[in-house]
């Protein structure tokens, strides 16, 4: 894990007028440490784990991850990996399938997810839906 920071982040969408959806947003979420973002629609709380995830353009400011200015870096490049509101982000799948997806595509051996994917689950209280 690694901190990551918005300095000065906005997302502008064009129109007429042209919609701020995050305008300057400068937080640090330090290494390790858990956040929920909480607001009304249309606030830009999925537009803000967007931008971090590179599936938004920032059109203002920057976003680093660690030391790594990752603005302008595509989303393959970031090692992010998001989870919907939809509980049926892969309805085809269990839910400790889901959990471990994303360490599924980086390689790992199946014991390490397992693994990997009980520690999640005990830390977000979720054993029972395994």
């Amino acid at each position: 894990m690694a901190e990551v920071r918005y300095e000065a982040a906005s997302r502008v969408y064009p129109g007429s007028p042209p919609v701020r959806a995050v305008d300057g947003l400068d937080l640090s979420i330090a290494d390790g440490e858990f956040l929920v973002l909480v607001g009304p629609s249309g606030s830009g709380k999925s537009t803000a784990l967007r931008m971090v995830a590179g599936l938004e353009d920032v059109d203002e400011g920057s976003i680093w991850i660690g030391d790594r200015d990752v603005t302008s870096v595509p989303p393959k490049g970031r090692d992010i990996a998001m989870v919907f509101q939809s509980y049926a982000l892969y309805p085809h799948m269990t839910v400790a399938q889901n959990m471990g997806f994303a360490l599924k595509l980086q390689g790992l051996s199946k014991q390490v997810i397992g693994e990997k994917v009980a520690e999640a689950a005990k830390l977000l209280d979720l054993e029972k839906y395994l």
